[in-house]
């Protein structure tokens, strides 16, 4: 469980001196995800059977909003029904429930941490729940509505109010790293960033580097972001399509579908049974540079597409008429990776 919850996300440490950024336009989906996460690592931790196992939880849990690592200063025991909860030098109590335990003890421990964000620190402090589950909801909240997030897997534009900018002029913006700066706008004090991260940029506390015109070693201003897995990011292959037209994957519109370019210089297929004509989009997400074909059942193209789409995946939008339709990805440089395909009608 602590590993999983720490490769999942790390802890949220807000450096000296970095602003958070206005949350103005997170992600509605990323926040909703990043909530997902939370309460499903919560519900983990709760079922967990050793004292051991549930500690590690509840620190874990600490790092993962910035506290500090108390794991050595935490205490959970048992006594039939009954659980004491306690963190050296704080004091401690019985519960009736694990979850009310392993609540208390997370509310002790940011409590203690120095690291611990103020925001965190007052969400806590205003709700008294000791209950794990109601606790992390709260703290979620707090990130959720105090930072933009930027989802793994694919294109976040952000908008952020920098600090010390000059009065006119672009500035530069510099990711970190596993992220690529796509775009930046400036309206006035906002500045619109698009963000593309990978699938392998890690997950947490994160950096945007934000520079006058014309300078560039001494940022202007730090913006603190938080890096989440994002809904477009691909997992590992639920359906493998086929090598060649003969042995396509058989889909239907409104299919996602997880797969990967399994060599070099090889492609997958697809075959799309379409009931009723009109406008269909495919498209890929994920880190591989895709190229996208659709092509009739006698092998004629109808369409190709390389990098309209997020990040370098390939997007396009096809009117076809009722009947089978072969959808090809490849890869745009004979390599290898994952992706997502969505298969969209009506659009």
């Amino acid at each position: 469980m602590k590993k999983n919850v720490i490769s999942l996300i790390a802890g949220l440490l807000l450096a000296t001196g970095v602003q958070q950024a206005q949350a103005q336009s997170s992600s509605a989906d990323l926040r909703a995800s990043f909530s997902r996460q939370v309460s499903s690592l919560v519900a983990d931790a709760t079922r967990l059977s050793t004292d051991a196992g549930a500690l590690d939880a509840v620190d874990s849990l600490t790092r993962l909003f910035g506290g500090d690592n108390l794991r050595d200063r935490l205490t959970l025991k048992r006594d039939g029904d009954r659980y004491f909860a306690g963190l050296t030098g704080s004091g401690g109590e019985w519960f009736k429930s694990l979850s009310d335990a392993q609540g208390f003890l997370f509310r002790s421990a940011i409590a203690a941490s120095g690291s611990a964000p103020d925001d965190v620190k007052q969400a806590i402090t205003a709700n008294q729940s000791v209950d794990l589950t109601t606790v992390a909801q709260t703290v979620t909240t707090a990130v959720v509505d105090n930072r933009v997030l930027i989802g793994k897997g694919g294109i976040s534009t952000i908008v952020v109010k920098p600090r010390n900018l000059v009065a006119t002029g672009t500035p530069a913006v510099a990711g970190p790293r596993g992220t690529r700066v796509d775009e930046v706008r400036r309206d006035g004090n906002d500045v619109t960033v698009k963000v593309a991260a990978t699938q392998r940029t890690v997950a947490g506390p994160a950096l945007l580097s934000v520079f006058n015109p014309g300078t560039a070693f001494v940022a202007a201003d730090r913006i603190s972001v938080f890096i989440v897995a994002g809904d477009g990011e691909p997992a590992a292959p639920t359906r493998r399509a086929g090598a060649t037209t003969e042995t396509a994957l058989s889909i239907q519109p409104g299919d996602r579908i997880d797969d990967a370019l399994p060599g070099n210089a090889t492609a997958n297929f697809y075959r799309v049974m379409l009931a009723s004509a009109g406008p269909v989009t495919f498209a890929t997400s994920g880190p591989s540079d895709t190229v996208l074909s659709v092509q009739d059942e006698s092998g004629n193209q109808l369409a190709t597409d390389d990098d309209s789409g997020d990040w370098y995946n390939g997007k396009l939008t096809v009117s076809l008429a009722p009947g089978a339709y072969i959808v090809k990805v490849a890869h745009c440089c004979e390599g290898t990776g994952t992706y997502r395909l969505l298969v969209t009608a009506g659009q």
